[in-house]
């Protein structure tokens, strides 16, 4: 992932872990991809590859996954714990 935004995989993780999931359409206009839509297969197809989120097909959204849930955790445990560090 290193050639990839992480903050718009967190963004979209956001966006899909928000409420009851979020629809293909939610994610596209939350995430400013409109202009966009191949970034953002490109983006739900390395996420759903690394299971951090998964589609669900009875009520047609994507939800963040456990695994997803843990990655933004570590990930925004670590931005604070860089902030901190630029402070002293």
């Amino acid at each position: 992932m290193s050639d990839h935004r992480p903050n718009m995989i967190v963004k979209i993780l956001e966006i899909a872990l928000a409420g009851k999931g979020a629809t293909i359409t939610k994610l596209i206009h939350k995430s400013d991809l409109t202009e966009y839509p191949e970034k953002l297969k490109m983006y739900m197809s390395i996420l759903e590859d690394n299971r951090l989120i998964v589609y669900h097909k009875g009520d047609r959204v994507y939800r963040t996954t456990y695994k997803g849930m843990n990655f933004l955790r570590t990930y925004n445990y670590t931005i604070d714990l860089l902030s901190n560090l630029d402070k002293e």
